[in-house]
């Protein structure tokens, strides 16, 4: 049950939405207040939730996630706008996908390490 939590969640095109919901609040000319505090929280809860996957497994999560927050950008976000400038809406989807990508190994790896060392000390 946490395993296919973990792909789910793992899944989720991040990326995609932490650009849709920018480019919404610039349109309507607001602050994204949300964006930080809610890439912050994915970030953590994936990461956490991923230490028990598989490597396998979340490297085709992580791919699964690159490729549909860029198919997801290319259907819901517009490409002549200067919001993507100087690289592109594609590649600034996939490159934030990255950046989402490696804080969830990051957190994966901190986490697994705190896990690790608690076990340690109990036994």
């Amino acid at each position: 049950m946490i395993r296919t939590i973990s792909i789910v969640f793992s899944i989720i095109p991040a990326a995609f939405l932490f650009h849709f919901y920018e480019f919404g609040q610039n349109l309507t000319q607001e602050d994204a207040d949300f964006l930080f505090i809610g890439s912050l929280l994915y970030v953590v809860t994936a990461g956490i939730l991923s230490t028990k996957l598989e490597v396998k497994f979340l490297l085709a999560a992580n791919l699964v996630h690159l490729v549909l927050s860029v198919v997801l950008a290319m259907f819901f976000l517009p490409t002549e706008t200067s919001w993507f400038n100087p690289v592109g809406r594609d590649l600034a989807v996939a490159f934030t996908a990255l950046f989402f990508i490696a804080g969830i190994w990051f957190v994966r790896y901190v986490s697994s390490s705190i896990q690790s060392t608690r076990k340690k000390n109990n036994a």
